[in-house]
């Protein structure tokens, strides 16, 4: 480890693959592991995943969370093997009986999709829980949404929703953060406060959130809660629809057909109407008519 990342001496590849496969060929689980990874992001080598999956399963049988986890990410993709949801499943559970966090959140999945196993809502939540007492804010997440809807088999509950968002949002987690913005914009579950909204909107909008790019830019169009600024609106909208969110695209449309505090450009909209309207836009498809 220290050759490969170059620790206090100089950076040499070969000198870190022959100390490495040397522990490796002793038995050495994290250096089977730590090995695994390098030919799985073709970090210093060249990418093999042959390779990757031989020293994983190496770790694996040595009972490697991390390997048995990486194991179970390699079937469910497909990531140099034929795609196996059984083995992908046998893999998590291995991991997730040693409360590895991120394989209990892929086990969830599974259940709640129905990927490879019979769809099992009781089993997602339970799993999602596990991995959320243990920080991940995937699962934490996913739990906001299950009880801000009040599906997927639990009883809507706001003030649970609200506090893993808040738990995953402190993890810069994006969606968390989105959903968040709605809930103090609507006042769902907590007290309206447009300016809350906003703030969780803007850290959703450093992530490259299109959802929360596009409702700044209603807000700043509107001027809800904000000044209203047609530019700021254009800016944000014009991010999303970078990201071919079809309302921010309709809405651009919309501002250049009726000079809405821009010159009318009615090239510029047709522009941005068919955009919207190739991501099925109704409204952008009916102004096209």
């Amino acid at each position: 480890v220290i050759y490969h990342k170059g620790m206090g001496v100089e950076s040499d590849i070969d000198k870190a693959i022959l100390h490495l496969e040397s522990a490796a060929e002793k038995g050495d689980s994290i250096t089977q592991y730590y090995l695994g990874m390098m030919y799985f992001h073709g970090d210093g080598v060249t990418k093999d995943f042959n390779k990757s999956k031989l020293y994983f399963e190496s770790a694996a049988e040595q009972g490697n969370a991390d390997a048995q986890h990486n194991l179970g990410v390699i079937y469910r993709d497909g990531d140099g093997v034929e795609k196996d949801l059984n083995k992908a499943r046998f893999y998590f559970e291995s991991a997730a009986e040693q409360k590895h966090a991120t394989a209990q959140y892929n086990l969830g999945m599974l259940y709640l999709n129905g990927h490879g196993v019979a769809k099992d809502l009781p089993k997602t939540k339970s799993y999602f829980e596990s991995a959320a007492e243990q920080g991940n804010a995937n699962a934490q997440c996913n739990l906001g949404v299950m009880y801000l809807k009040g599906e997927e088999g639990v009883t809507q509950d706001l003030n649970k929703a609200r506090s893993y968002f808040e738990s995953a949002a402190e993890q810069k987690h994006v969606t968390a953060q989105y959903n968040l913005a709605g809930m103090y914009f609507n006042g769902n579950g907590v007290e309206k406060n447009i300016d809350t909204a906003k703030i969780y909107l803007e850290l959703a909008v450093k992530q490259g959130h299109s959802g929360a790019q596009y409702n700044l830019g209603m807000m700043y169009r509107e001027g809800n809660g904000v000044k209203n600024d047609v530019r700021k609106a254009i800016h944000y909208f014009e991010s999303a629809g970078k990201q071919e969110h079809s309302n921010a695209l309709y809405s651009l449309g919309v501002i250049y057909r009726d000079g809405f505090g821009v010159k009318k450009d009615i090239r510029k909209a047709i522009h941005y109407f068919e955009s919207a309207a190739e991501q099925r836009n109704a409204d952008a498809q009916h102004n096209l008519e």
